[in-house]
């Protein structure tokens, strides 16, 4: 596994086929996968994603990443960068993530955003979009989190005042 990018306590490695025991983890539990629109997966569902992971991310460079501490190498959850609804048909790219329960309220899911967006900005030419309302900048946010858009508004515009 490659790492993709790295934050202060994160590391965001490229996905594989050996992340399949961590990934029917997180996306079989119903408290994560309420907040991101999708449903609960079991594990051929899980394995059919990854597989599919892996082919965006060699064909785009750019994709759904597994997430680990530095520290303690545990599995975090996912997070990464991907055109709209994985429709590279279109331009627009979103940033997605979804992370343990054992892990929320760290500030891992700010610290993943603000990478990912830095990323974005520094490596594709088209701007960093999301399914949601457009900002400045030709920036696109709406996280996968129902009932939270003004919060992630605010949140991006000041990742944008700091960028």
């Amino acid at each position: 596994m490659s790492i993709f990018l790295e934050t202060k306590r994160l590391i965001v490695k490229t996905p594989e086929l050996s992340d399949l025991d961590n990934l029917i983890t997180l996306r079989s539990d119903p408290d994560v996968m309420k907040y991101t629109g999708d449903d609960v997966q079991d594990k051929e569902e899980v394995k059919e994603a990854l597989v599919f992971f892996i082919s965006y991310y060699n064909k785009h460079g750019m994709g759904f990443f597994s997430v680990f501490e530095k520290e303690t190498n545990s599995f975090v959850g996912q997070a990464g960068l991907f055109h709209l609804l994985f429709d590279d048909t279109q331009s627009e790219i979103e940033i997605a993530y979804r992370l343990h329960k054992k892990f929320w309220g760290k500030g891992y899911a700010t610290e993943l955003a603000k990478a990912i967006i830095q990323w974005g900005f520094q490596h594709l030419s088209k701007g960093v979009y999301s399914n949601g309302t457009k900002l400045r900048n030709n920036i696109l946010i709406q996280p996968h989190f129902s009932g939270i858009n003004n919060v992630l508004f605010a949140f991006v515009e000041r990742l944008l005042a700091c960028a």
